[in-house]
């Protein structure tokens, strides 16, 4: 028998040889920066071999060719063709770095158990929390190897191209010059018949028996002059990108949080929380939990008078659309409307514009201070500016009404009134890209095209010549056009200023001292 302390320091030494195996040998020998380049490489291959395989690829941004381990949106694809110094380039880099990573975070998650485990092995990690720290260090490894040399900005800055969601194939299959007339003539009748719905409204003629009232479970909205101090400082970066913390977001999209009114037909017209199912086939199906009222927001940013705005979306969902008010053709499962408030330099709205989640409907609600609304770029949109934004009092919100067909009817500042209100809670988009199923494992509500599975309606097939696959499908962001004819999407950064003249001088650049 062994001395109790030789005994003990055979048992110290044997748990370190367990830590060893488990953490991997490997791990704990300083790799070259060679071995420790292929070593990344080779993970990032497997990792979205793994994605590709059990079709979990997260879409909401865009992988750029050439560099894995970066993905963009159209905004900040728009920004870094536009930089011309090697600071801001770099910057606008890294925060496509972090939207790569924020992305893979979710696939991971949404990866079978096995799947995950095979990449742990892999990466030497011994869970998936330990995956992500991996991942994360591999992400900056590649782009540090990569940026070496700063000549690669040039490369990066060719590489931005953002695919649209309008196919060629389908356009010319479909014949799609022979339909552009027709299809646009229907078009315009569609946005003419919802400005004049807008125009006639009346509150007389709501029935509050048939009248739902949604407003936030959040605090009183913060004073103007907190919100400008939260949007200013946001700025203070080499690109004049609105970098946001946590705290800063959540304070943002409750201060400015809508209230909504729906006129209620029937009980797909209620909104809630977007649930999971899993199905006895192994599929996935989404429905609508009424009883737990949701808003979902995400933050955006979209060029305005040619320099960064601000912008807060409100995600809200319908069971489904089934009002007799609806065209057949645009009947079935979920329904949805994205609100989005544009901000000024300041922090004040400027512009509200809407969709149904289809990409659908596309409407504004602008500033008629800010815009000039009298002399538009773009004539044909002009039945799309469905009326002006009221004059918002500090503290005070916004309410919209929508009808049973789910689409608006007015907007107008928010009173005290005699009401049954229904409280909302505010949720984090990214939880519609990572939806628990129940059984321990995850879901997106998208698929890897960025629709949402089970939502096809008639009118993909007799709108099939405008190149839109499965139109009037529920969307993700970032894969919503909101056009028949043409190409646009509801992202675009150049939206208002390709449509707008402005009423107002350009905004002078932040003179913030880590810019100097």
């Amino acid at each position: 028998m062994l001395p109790a302390p030789i005994t003990r320091r055979l048992q110290h030494l044997l748990s370190w040889i367990a830590v060893l195996l488990m953490s991997g040998c490997a791990s704990q020998i300083p790799l070259s920066p060679t071995t420790e380049h292929t070593t990344c490489t080779e993970l990032w291959q497997e990792f979205d071999q793994q994605v590709s395989t059990a079709g979990v690829r997260d879409v909401a941004s865009q992988s750029i060719d050439g560099f894995s381990y970066l993905r963009s949106d159209r905004f900040l694809a728009h920004r870094m063709r536009q930089a011309d110094t090697v600071n801001s380039q770099r910057f606008l880099a890294q925060q496509m770095r972090q939207r790569d990573l924020d992305a893979r975070y979710r696939e991971l998650l949404r990866l079978a158990e096995q799947a995950q485990q095979e990449l742990s092995l892999r990466a030497a990690s011994p869970n998936p929390v330990a995956l992500k720290a991996t991942l994360s260090r591999c992400s900056a490894q590649l782009m540090r190897d990569d940026f070496a040399d700063e000549i690669v900005y040039s490369r990066l800055q060719q590489a931005m191209e953002i695919k649209d969601d309008y196919r060629f194939w389908q356009r010319t299959l479909g014949l799609y010059p022979l339909f552009i007339l027709p299809v646009g003539y229907l078009a315009n009748n569609a946005h003419q018949e919802i400005h004049q719905q807008v125009e006639s409204f009346s509150e007389a003629n709501l029935v509050p028996e048939h009248t739902l009232w949604y407003t936030p479970q959040t605090k009183q909205p913060l004073a103007a002059k907190a919100i400008k101090a939260i949007v200013t400082s946001s700025r203070d970066n080499a690109a004049g990108l609105h970098q946001l913390n946590d705290g800063d977001r959540q304070r943002l999209a409750a201060s400015f949080a809508p209230e909504l009114r729906q006129i209620r037909d029937k009980e797909s017209d209620l909104i809630g929380a977007i649930t999971a199912v899993a199905q006895d086939d192994d599929t996935v199906r989404f429905t609508v939990e009424t009883d737990t009222p949701v808003v979902y927001y995400y933050f955006s940013e979209i060029m305005l008078q040619r320099v960064p705005a601000l912008q807060i979306n409100y995600v809200f969902w319908y069971p489904g659309r089934y009002n007799g008010e609806s065209s057949w053709i645009e009947r079935g499962h979920l329904d949805g409307i994205t609100l989005r408030y544009t901000l000024d330099r300041n922090g004040r709205p400027v512009m509200v514009d809407l969709i149904n989640n289809c990409g659908c409907y596309y409407g504004m609600v602008p500033d008629a201070d800010y815009f000039d609304l009298e002399n538009l770029k773009d004539t044909d949109k002009r039945d799309q500016i469905l009326q002006t934004l009221p004059h918002q009092a500090q503290r005070q919100r916004l309410l919209f009404t929508f009808s049973p067909r789910h689409l608006l009817l007015n907007a107008r500042m928010a009173t005290k009134e005699n009401a049954t209100e229904h409280h909302y809670q505010l949720r984090p988009y990214e939880e519609l890209e990572l939806l628990p199923v129940g059984d321990g494992t995850f879901t997106s509500l998208f698929d890897e095209r960025g629709i949402v599975p089970g939502t096809k309606r008639i009118e993909a097939g007799l709108l099939f010549s405008m190149g839109i696959p499965e139109v009037g499908s529920m969307r993700q962001r970032g894969h919503q056009p909101i056009t028949l004819i043409g190409r646009e999407h509801f992202d675009d950064p150049l939206l208002f200023d390709n449509l707008f003249h402005y009423l107002q001088e350009p905004p002078q650049d932040d003179e913030f001292i880590r810019k100097q």
